[in-house]
């Protein structure tokens, strides 16, 4: 799924009505689960980008980093759009 229909399908969620808390439980799960696996994204395009330090490997550098910032880009849109539904209303 491309970050720009992941960002379309939540800005979609976000903005339909208040969600009810157990759509706002499974929405948190959601964002956690994804917040794992793009930890683990974000954290090998890392480890890419140092092992591919010698100097005939810029392209490859690049796409490692496109990759870490696209994880990086997807986890901001988790923090814009869902964090605020998903917080306990006694944290508001």
């Amino acid at each position: 799924m491309e970050c720009n229909t992941a960002y379309r399908v939540i800005l979609h969620l976000t903005r339909a009505m208040k969600p009810e808390p157990d759509i706002k439980n499974e929405l948190g799960i959601v964002a956690h689960d994804i917040r794992n696996r793009l930890a683990v994204i974000l954290s090998a395009s890392q480890v890419l980008e140092m092992t591919m330090a010698d100097p005939g490997m810029e392209k490859q550098r690049r796409v490692a980093s496109s990759i870490g910032e696209a994880a990086r880009q997807i986890d901001t849109i988790i923090r814009d759009r869902l964090d605020p539904i998903t917080a306990s209303d006694s944290h508001v």
